[in-house]
C-alpha cells in the first residue's frame, strides 16, 4: 500500500513531464520570468518567486502582450517572425532574437526561465506548503502549465 503513495505520484510526475512539451502556435510566444526575492524573503529558503508568464502574438503588423486578461498592443515594431521581431516604446527596447528574449528594461533580478523552469520553480513552493500540495499540484503544474 505504502509503495503506491510513492510510485503514483511518482508516475503522475513523469507523465506530466513527458506531455509538457511547449505548445505555442506558430504566431505566439510565451516569456516566462522569475524574480531574486533572496535579499527581502530569506526566511522562506526559496530563491526565485514566479511573475506571471507573458504570451506574445503577432497580430497584423503588431506585437500583442497578454498577461491574464489584460492587453498592450505594440505598433511600433520590426517583425520577420515569433522568433525574431523587435519594439520601441520611447526609450524601451524589447523583443525575440533567435528564438530569445530582451530587453534594456528588464529588472536585473529577473531572469528568464523555460516553462519547465518556471513549473519547477512553482513545485519548490508547493513542497514548502507540505508533501500533499506538492504531490497533488505540481504534477498538474507541470502538466497544463502555469
Amino acid at each position: 500500500m505504502y509503495k503506491i503513495f510513492f510510485f503514483f505520484p511518482l508516475f503522475l510526475f513523469l507523465v506530466a513531464y513527458s506531455l509538457s512539451i511547449e505548445s505555442e502556435d506558430a504566431n505566439s510566444f510565451t516569456l516566462y520570468q522569475l524574480s531574486d526575492i533572496s535579499e527581502f524573503r530569506p526566511q522562506d529558503g526559496i530563491r526565485y518567486s514566479n511573475i506571471l508568464p507573458k504570451k506574445y502574438t503577432i497580430e497584423g503588423s503588431h506585437i500583442i502582450a497578454r498577461v491574464l486578461n489584460n492587453k498592450q498592443i505594440h505598433k511600433n515594431c520590426l517583425i520577420e517572425n515569433i522568433k525574431n521581431w523587435r519594439c520601441e516604446e520611447g526609450n524601451w527596447n524589447f523583443g525575440i532574437e533567435n528564438g530569445n528574449y530582451f530587453s534594456n528594461a528588464l529588472p536585473e533580478e529577473n531572469i528568464v526561465v523555460t516553462k519547465t523552469q518556471y513549473s519547477l520553480n512553482w513545485c519548490r513552493w508547493y513542497l514548502k506548503e507540505g508533501i500533499i500540495p506538492f504531490i497533488t499540484k505540481c504534477p498538474l503544474n507541470i502538466l497544463f502549465g502555469p
